[in-house]
């Protein structure tokens, strides 16, 4: 059991909570391949933030989704049962790559706002938010003289 709510497999996937719940419910119709690739892609980002990219994770985070591809190729209502699971793998790798490469291009734009840790991100996620200062590094706030810094209700005085 991964413990993913339909809340989180929303925030990592781009797919409406409604949506997702309304899947889960057997009150849409099935899914557009585009859906089914971004909800793959929510369940990976939750996969390796869970348990890690590197091998032998890897080839284990793949295959636990190419088995969610085939349930959604195989199940009742399916649009996509004639299509080759392999060709569908292949097709939702390629999205994939071309998802993560507009991601790279989106913090390539705010590289230096990451750099300096000037971003909230929200965890477990990758939902990120340019911010004035770098109020989440703790370096940054231990050490600047602008604001007082509280812990358990007691002020840290230098």
């Amino acid at each position: 059991s991964w413990k993913l709510s339909v809340k989180e497999l929303s925030t990592l996937s781009g797919v409406s909570q409604t949506y997702i719940s309304k899947l889960e419910n057997g009150k849409r119709n099935f899914p557009s391949l585009e859906t089914i690739f971004n909800l793959l892609i929510g369940f990976k980002t939750h996969i390796e933030y869970k348990m890690g990219s590197e091998s032998p994770f890897y080839e284990i985070n793949n295959s636990y989704l190419d088995e969610i591809l085939i349930m959604f190729i195989n199940s009742s209502n399916s649009t996509i049962s004639d299509r080759d699971p392999n060709e569908l793998i292949t097709q939702f790798n390629e999205y994939y790559d071309v998802t993560i490469k507009k991601k790279q291009n989106e913090n390539s734009k705010i590289e230096s706002d990451i750099f300096s840790n000037k971003i909230k991100l929200v965890k477990g996620t990758t939902k990120k938010e340019v911010i004035e200062k770098p109020y989440f590094d703790l370096n940054w706030l231990l050490t600047q003289n602008e604001y007082e810094v509280f812990f358990d209700r007691s002020f840290l005085l230098d």
